[in-house]
């Protein structure tokens, strides 16, 4: 038997390069080399490609992310 479950979702775009000093309100700014995770009630889940179509923004999931992997993940960037 199948079960519909509410869960929250997130689209979480991190980089390296990126510090909360380069965060300010008007800011624009680019990233070259950066990841991003979807994740699902606050465990990343998944790796994603962000992509631009159609003036939309849109993920797309690529990989399904291993348990370990997750848990750096959630280390690295405090999730």
């Amino acid at each position: 038997m199948s079960k519909n479950i509410k869960v929250d979702l997130e689209v979480v775009i991190t980089s390296d390069s990126l510090y909360t000093t380069d965060l300010y309100l008007n800011k624009e700014f680019s990233l070259d080399d950066y990841n991003t995770f979807v994740i699902v009630n606050r465990i990343p889940f998944y790796k994603a490609k962000i992509k631009k179509e159609n003036n939309l923004i849109l993920c797309k999931i690529t990989s399904i992310l291993e348990p370990e992997e997750s848990i750096k993940i959630k280390e690295k960037y405090l999730i």
